[in-house]
């Protein structure tokens, strides 16, 4: 059979506890059959659309997130005139969403949610396939070398080395605070070093 999306939706939206429930049910499944559809593919890049990329946790699995973002009255202006909706019921699926604010926050790269979109794709999309293939490789610096060296010693994959990299260097060396942060992050790693070579680790 098939799920009827308008009995569903109304269930869903209303309670949160129901939303939670579903999404339990629906995200590991997706995500496995998106993790799957990536790495079967050959491309360069690999874009994947999902309007709830954040709260299902996602974003962990990309390299780089782009986000599209729209004023709240306009989104629901959009959901009522696509789908149907009452405004009661556009505003309960906003609702049910992560706010802008939060959004960008979280966003490599925020996109106008206007005609100009798809120029501002074109424009960045040529700086990013070079951002892969050097994020690929992790061994511009002495930093890069050490952790992807650690953490090829303990047998993590390729894609979390990239990954929690990222994490480490977007958090802790911003621009005003580069040599800080990164000074830190040396030292974390002469430490950790140093304890696995003692064998404590």
């Amino acid at each position: 059979g098939e799920i009827d999306r308008k009995k569903l939706g109304p269930l869903v939206f209303s309670a949160p506890q129901n939303l939670q429930d579903l999404n339990k049910l629906v995200w590991p499944a997706i995500r496995e059959k998106m993790l799957a559809r990536i790495d079967e593919s050959k491309a360069e890049v690999v874009a994947v659309e999902a309007a709830v990329m954040f709260e299902a946790g996602w974003d962990r699995d990309m390299d780089e997130v782009w986000a599209v973002t729209i004023a709240p009255n306009e989104a629901k202006q959009r959901i009522m005139d696509r789908n149907g909706f009452s405004e009661e019921e556009a505003e309960k699926r906003i609702s049910s969403q992560m706010t802008n604010v939060e959004r960008v926050r979280r966003t490599n790269l925020i996109l106008a949610g206007t005609t100009e979109s798809g120029t501002q794709v074109a424009a960045n999309w040529e700086p990013l396939k070079k951002r892969m293939k050097s994020d690929v490789l992790l061994l511009e610096s002495y930093l890069p070398r050490t952790w992807v060296a650690l953490c090829r010693r303990w047998g993590v994959g390729e894609e979390a080395i990239r990954y929690w990299w990222r994490r480490v260097r977007d958090r802790y060396s911003e621009v005003h605070r580069q040599y800080h942060g990164t000074q830190h992050i040396e030292a974390l790693l002469g430490l950790v070093d140093e304890l696995d070579t003692a064998g404590h680790l």
